[in-house]
């Protein structure tokens, strides 16, 4: 769950640039940085051997929405 809470709060800065700023390379490099922070999320519920899907459905929504609502923030702020 620390790694959870940390991904997630740098996952929330991350859309937060995103929505900040308009432009195409810094969406595809943040796109990439994402999948790798998905992956490390998915390696470590399975490292972890998370059985409850309810558990896996938290976790996996919650890292999922937090880049869209940086993203929404950024462009609320811009």
């Amino acid at each position: 769950f620390v790694l959870l809470f940390g991904l997630t709060f740098h996952s929330l800065f991350v859309g937060f640039a995103i929505g900040l700023e308009n432009s195409l390379a810094l969406f595809i490099a943040i796109l990439v940085h994402q999948l790798f922070e998905g992956l490390a999320i998915g390696f470590h519920i399975v490292n972890a051997r998370v059985r409850r899907v309810s558990v896996i459905v938290i976790i996996v929504a919650v890292f999922s929405l937090s880049a869209p609502v940086g993203a929404a923030i950024g462009l609320g702020v811009q």
